[in-house]
């Protein structure tokens, strides 16, 4: 069905602003960790990522004062192969990573430095597309949503089911400390979960040595003089009344006479005063005592009292004891060893420091805010009052799972982590190696000997560490190249899986839930179904990730009740308590206006509102966006519709929706794919592999001509064996301009995304082959292929070096006749062209093995030689069950051999490229000249041209970077050929040769085969029906798909019949028709375009049986839908087992196609042919075609010979179950016995 070029807009309201780069939460990341631009050799942030890994970690001074290792800067090489060339070899596109490490040696007066470049190894780099090309296959690496470091209250259960309190604080790096208040009504404090500790033997520790200190920090207690007599009876104690006196001792060891403090409880905390207490304290010398305020009785902090009357210490020094006691299980060797591993613990900044983001939450409960990321003992007083003020009710419980809590791990923060790993490996051999080789008073010169980087610097171990997390970490995951949209929505993918993150089996509905603060951020919409429901989200279309890895939205800045232009980004912390309205017509012409607060829905006056929406979709996702009237869709069909739109096949010939919402176009712009004319031209050329355009360029280049060669990507297999395709769209001698589309392909078509067909559908029964959603297709849909689609194998085929030598790549194979060989070339491999099917030979080879049982004149020969005779055993590569297509292109790769005239050919190679290079330089030469004679002798920017001095005009600069641009190109290219001669192709240990071979397959629509639309209807093609048998419209029209009306209702997504009718309209007025999501047309609107198109009203009409051409009795919806064809082909799917594997235990068929498994016949089954009677087919199935090992060989020996089938045998089921039993120490033993006849 062609698709109209004209457009009508139901759009009611524009947006504010246009789309960001939707890959910028993958590329700007990385920028962020690695800014330097290798191309032009310049770092974009002083302290990037990379940078503060070997800042963290470096300088490095074992003996302070002998000497250092301190850390210079690094720098990249350009990658050495380009992203096609890493895919098609199996390599890892990567680049150059060398540093520079600086070490200073000192002795006394002398100081001596060694500067060393250090080359730390190939780093996996990011392609343009956002991606990383990792052993030749495309990854990207997910985001993860984790819990902010920083401080957080809240309340949760104990085992027993009590509620607690609890203030904690997650730091960047360091242990966790949470504060609690607990049902017992006592503080207590808690190291990393195991060490738990009341929280007033901590504040003893940190300084607070006696309970008046304590109690002062929450203004709980005065000193009272006990001289007032009277006046202080009847009052109540706040901590303990001490007595202390001093007694001397004679040191056994030295003879000196010691002095120590004693102290003795003369009355417990909350010690009612009377006379005679009174009378005791004075006796004892007791001037002054702490008492509680009167309005302390019941007060709030009585939780305090309480704690201080648990607390097993009474001073400082028993307070760090008892902690290391505790943290240690070891007693400490003096004070100092007790005072140093609280300050380690908690206020060494390099073992313990928060987030910038922790640091901000902690100064908005300050009084005097601080800067540092390291915690004061302010930070831990005001977490203990909040806690308090929590427990009594006095603050609002936080919600965990607010946005304001949570951090994205973007791919730049988790190379830092990996990176960090891989440098702290090289820092410890580092450390080992100066262990064993140097010591405190080694000379200079051992020093400058056995401690140069070169040496200590061990790089391979940060390699190991990357290799390890690209190839095996759960957020590192092979890209889903299915089609555009859904390699763009992979690489937006945010996740709370992963290390780090939360497991599936231990998340529960809160954290899977859609929370508030979500808006703009994450859709809601747009998530798995099944285990991973909700732990997997997708970013917003404005929603963007910050520096400090906060998720922010954008909003239009509200003034005085009327639109600014300023365009803010808020984080959902900076959203809290803001009013937020929708962009709607209404805000220009109503005073009271709809906004959000929170989680709440509130009608306020104009100059109240405080921010506007920028968008109608701004909650939605880049899939979610492309539904339209997804406002007429439930929650839970529009999920599915998202979902089963990134599983469309690529189709030969696709068209572009007659119904759209303009997302198709700008998603396209963000994912590389298209090409888009840099400037204006004509072209000069085209074929289906190039175009050629002559381009006006403005600026002159002296090195590169105007005329630019695109080169375009033919049938390329990618990560999920679907076809990348790219055919140009313009036309020899046509005139382009600007911006305009070049090409097309890969499910695109006018530079927009195109997944689908436009099909004629009509909702209605048929024959009852519709039942339970399965689709009727017309005859037509196939002969015209509007859903064919192409299936890319890649199969790779390796020649090993064996010990009885090589295996080979041949025809001439003994046992194989010459019929079944034709197709293979002289190497052995399949030609380019040849029809693959079930069994067909695709590369021909020969392994060499031993025999085992030998021949007389073999053993004489063996006996005489010394040698085994070596026999050829047919090892040939053929085609699977379900392998059938065209050979499209085959790919061979060798290891490079011996070769004396390697040198001769890179020394030729080099001075070809020094020829250039010179011709170059001479063109410079002359245009040097020219400017000397024209230029004139002034101001400062001045450079020495021979004689001369002059300013440099700024043409002659543009030139020599174009010369130095120019002169590193082919240099790099030198090095390219030159590994490329030297290694030859780079393959696996033991491999000498290596094949793939590319197989195409085309496949056209068949029964079983999975389809759907946009709106989460999908259903199973049941029957392809002729033409003529389909039922046709009063003008002789025919429907080309027939779909089930009841699958409607039920599953609420109305958007199907909205598009159906929308559609209807569109083909007729020959316009298409944009309709955004809420922000598209109304049943009024489609009322008014009905009649304008002269269509029924809403699309209704009467339809003819095509087979009797009766009219039916009731008017059908009849109109244009927008149709995908699914991954999930039935020719995937469907296999069957004659004889196949076993599991090893079990003994039973495996299961599945790829292990070429059976049908499995489960419990269920077995009742249903219980409740026959058919024992004989039932005890068929349990023995002989399942574990009956003896029972089934017997068999197939019968059925070839073609004798009586034999009786089963036990099966093998009995025997585990035996072996189960023993394991239980339940001797069972198995015996026959005759029967008895009775």
């Amino acid at each position: 069905m062609q698709t109209p070029e004209n457009k009508q807009s139901l759009e009611k309201v524009k947006q504010i602003i246009t789309y960001p780069d939707f890959l910028n939460i993958q590329i700007a990341s990385f920028k962020r960790f690695i800014s330097y631009d290798y191309k032009k050799k310049i770092r974009q942030y002083k302290l990037d990522g990379l940078t503060k890994v070997f800042k963290t970690h470096f300088p490095y001074k074992p003996y302070k004062k002998n000497f250092k290792i301190s850390f210079k800067k690094y720098y990249l090489s350009p990658p050495l192969h380009s992203v096609e060339y890493c895919l098609e070899r199996g390599l890892t596109y990567s680049v150059q990573l060398n540093t520079n490490f600086k070490l200073t040696a000192k002795k006394k007066k002398t100081r001596k430095k060694i500067k060393e470049k250090i080359f730390i190894g190939y780093i996996p780099y990011m392609t343009p597309l956002g991606s990383f090309i990792f052993n030749g296959y495309e990854r990207v690496i997910v985001a993860q949503i984790i819990r902010s470091p920083g401080v957080f209250f809240g309340e949760s259960s104990m085992k027993n089911g009590y509620k607690y309190y609890y203030g904690k604080i997650i730091p960047k790096k360091g242990i966790w400390i949470e504060f609690t208040a607990d049902s017992k009504n006592l503080l207590n404090l808690n190291f990393d979960i195991k060490k738990k500790f009341l929280l007033t033997t901590f504040l003893r520790a940190l300084g607070y040595s006696k309970d008046e200190d304590i109690l002062k920090l929450f203004y709980l207690s005065k000193q009272i003089n006990i001289k007032q007599g009277n006046n202080i009876i009847g009052k109540t104690l706040a901590s303990r009344a001490l007595t202390y006196w001093f007694e001397d001792f004679v040191d056994e060891n030295t003879g000196e006479i010691l002095t120590i403090e004693r102290s003795k409880i003369l009355l417990e905390r909350n010690t009612r005063l009377n006379k005679n207490q009174v009378y005791k304290l004075k006796t004892h010398n007791v001037n002054y005592i702490l008492i509680k305020t009167k309005s302390d009785f019941k007060s709030e902090y009585s939780i305090v009292y309480n704690t201080l009357k648990k607390d097993p210490t009474n001073s400082q020094e028993e307070a760090l004891v008892y902690l290391y006691q505790q943290l240690k299980n070891k007693n400490p060797k003096d004070k100092a060893t007790t005072e140093r591993l609280i300050y380690k613990l908690l206020f060494y900044r390099k073992k313990f420091r928060i987030s910038k983001s922790g640091r901000r939450k902690l100064n908005k409960l300050l009084v005097n805010p601080k800067k540092s990321l390291r915690i004061y003992l302010e930070d831990i007083l005001v977490i203990i009052a909040n806690v308090i003020a929590l427990y009594n009710s006095k603050k609002e419980l936080e919600d965990p799972e607010h946005l304001c809590n949570k951090i994205v791990n973007t791919v730049g923060d988790q190379l830092y982590v990996q990176y960090s790993l891989g440098v702290e490996k090289i820092l410890s051999y580092l450390k080992e190696k100066v262990r064993k080789k140097i010591q405190k008073k080694s000379s200079i010169n051992t020093i400058l000997k056995y401690a140069k980087p070169t040496i200590l610097i061990k790089a391979k171990l940060l390699n190991n560490v990357l290799n390890t997390f690209f190839g095996t970490n759960p957020l590192s995951q092979f890209l889903d190249q299915m089609n555009p949209l859904a390699e763009l929505t992979h690489k937006r993918r945010l996740s709370y899986l992963g290390t780090g993150g939360i497991s599936r089996e231990r998340a529960g509905y809160e954290i899977r839930d859609i929370n508030y603060s979500y808006y703009g951020r994450l859709c809601p919409i747009e998530t798995p179904e099944g285990p991973n429901i909700g732990l997997l989200s997708s970013l917003s279309v404005f929603g963007e990730v910050n520096s400090l890895g906060h998720l922010v939205t954008p909003y239009l800045k509200i003034e005085k009740g009327k639109r600014s232009k300023k365009i803010i980004y808020l984080n959902s912390e900076e959203e809290i308590g803001k009013r937020i309205c929708q962009i709607n017509k209404q805000f220009d012409y109503s005073n009271n206006i709809i906004c959000r607060r929170n989680s709440d829905y509130q009608v306020k006056k104009k100059d109240k509102i405080d921010f506007m929406d920028v968008a109608c979709n701004q909650l939605a996702s880049i899939s979610v966006s492309l539904i339209p009237y997804l406002e007429h869709d439930d929650a839970n069909r529009a999920l599915m519709g998202s979902n089963m739109m990134r599983q469309a096949v690529p189709l030969l010939n696709p068209d572009i929706p007659i119904v759209y919402t303009g997302m198709e176009k700008d998603m396209m712009k963000s994912t590389r794919s298209i090409m888009y004319a840099p400037q204006d031209g004509i072209v000069k050329y085209v074929s289906s592999k190039q175009i050629i355009i002559e381009y006006k360029e403005r600026k002159k280049n002296l090195f590169s001509s105007n005329i630019k060669i695109h080169n375009l990507t033919k049938f390329k297999n990618t990560n999920q064996n679907t076809c990348f395709n790219i055919n140009p769209v313009v036309k020899r001698g046509e005139i382009i301009k600007k911006g305009q589309v070049l090409i097309e392909g890969f499910a695109t078509k006018q530079g927009e995304l195109a997944l689908g067909k436009n099909i004629k559908v009509a909702f209605m029964p048929f024959k009852g082959y519709n039942f339970e959603d399965a689709i009727v297709v017309s005859e037509k849909i196939i002969k015209e292929d509007s859903f064919t689609s192409i299936k890319i194998m890649k199969l790779t085929i390796e020649a090993r070096r064996t010990k009885l030598g090589k295996e080979k790549f041949t025809k001439k194979i003994a046992t194989i006749s010459k019929k079944e060989v034709k197709n293979l070339d002289k190497k052995g491999i399949v030609k380019v062209g040849t029809f693959i099917k079930h069994g067909r030979i695709i590369v021909g080879k020969i392994t060499k093995n031993t025999e085992t049982k030998m021949k007389p004149e073999n053993k004489l020969l063996t006996a005489i030689i010394g040698k085994k005779t070596v026999n050829v055993k047919d090892t040939s590569v053929r085609a699977g069950p379900s392998l059938k297509g065209i050979v499209i292109r085959r790919s061979i790769f060798t290891k490079s051999k011996k070769n004396k005239n390697k040198a001769k050919i890179i020394v030729n190679i080099k001075k070809q490229i020094n020829y250039i290079i010179n011709l170059i330089k001479a063109k410079i030469k002359h245009i040097k000249k020219y400017f000397l004679k024209i230029a004139k002798l002034k101001r400062k920017n001045q450079i020495t041209l021979g004689r001369y001095k002059m300013k440099i005009p700024k043409e002659l600069k543009d030139i020599l970077k174009q010369y130095k641009k120019e002169k590193r190109r082919l240099l790099n290219l030198y090095l390219h050929i030159k590994q490329n001669i030297i290694f030859g192709d780079q393959l696996k240990n033991g491999v000498y040769k290596l094949v793939k071979v590319y197989i195409a397959e085309k496949r056209n629509l068949k029964v079983g085969d999975k389809m759907s639309g946009r709106h989460g209807n999908k259903g199973v093609v049941a029957k392809i029906a002729k033409e003529e048998d389909m039922p046709f419209l009063e003008d002789g029209t025919i429907i080309d798909m027939v779909l089930n009306p009841l699958g409607v209702p039920s599953r609420m997504n109305l958007g199907q019949i909205y598009e159906t009718i929308t559609g209807e309209i569109g083909y007729k007025i020959k316009k298409r028709i944009k309709t955004p999501i809420f922000n598209g047309g109304t049943i009024k609107e489609l009322l008014k375009y009905c009649k304008k198109a002269k269509i029924s009203k809403l699309s209704k009409n009467y339809l003819y049986n095509g087979e009797t051409g009766e009219k039916f009795k009731y008017p059908t919806t009849i109109g244009i839908l927008y149709m995908l064809k699914l991954g999930h082909m039935v020719d995937d799917k469907l296999h069957s087992r004659s004889i196949g594997p076993y599991s090893l235990i079990t003994q039973q068929p495996l299961g599945g196609k790829s292990q070429s498994g059976g049908q499995r016949f489960g419990e269920m089954e077995v009742w249903a042919l219980e409740a026959f009677g058919a024992s004989n087919i039932l005890q068929e199935l349990l023995t002989i075609k399942s574990d009956d090992i003896k029972g089934r060989i017997k068999t197939y020996e019968a059925i070839v010979k073609g004798l009586k089938l034999p009786k089963p045998n036990i099966p093998e089921a009995l025997t585990v179950l035996k072996n189960e039993l023993k394991g239980l120490c339940l001797s069972l033993d198995i015996k026959k016995t005759k029967r008895k006849n009775t």
